[in-house]
């Protein structure tokens, strides 16, 4: 039961991460400010497939260490590493798609 809670969490964290990038302003990106045009260029395409692929993989590592030691004596201590494992890893992949976004970063407007 635990190993298919932590899986069913897994999974959560993988599709709220997968759509993080487009669930913000046009005009904010991994929470950098830019033009709003550059969502739609080859490089934001490729920045976002990157995170994208790598938030894929952590997730599927994630759930397939919980799989794999589903029955043993610390299932506690599993779930938790695993839930660790793939918060850290989105965290330091939402960290590099940001620096990658920070060059095209443009001056915050005063206006709210």
């Amino acid at each position: 039961m635990i190993t298919a809670v932590g899986i069913l969490l897994i999974a959560i964290l993988g599709v709220s991460s997968h759509f993080t990038p487009v669930s913000t302003r046009p005009d904010l990106f991994f929470a950098v400010t830019i033009n709003p045009a550059f969502r739609g260029s080859a490089e934001a395409s490729r920045i976002v497939r990157r995170y994208r692929i790598g938030i894929w993989i952590s997730t599927a590592l994630g759930a397939l260490t919980l799989a794999l030691t589903a029955g043993a004596t610390h299932t506690k201590a599993f779930l938790l590493g695993s839930l660790l494992f793939v918060i850290a890893v989105q965290i330091f992949l939402f960290l590099q798609a940001r620096s990658a976004i920070s060059a095209h970063a443009v001056p915050v407007t005063g206006i709210r």
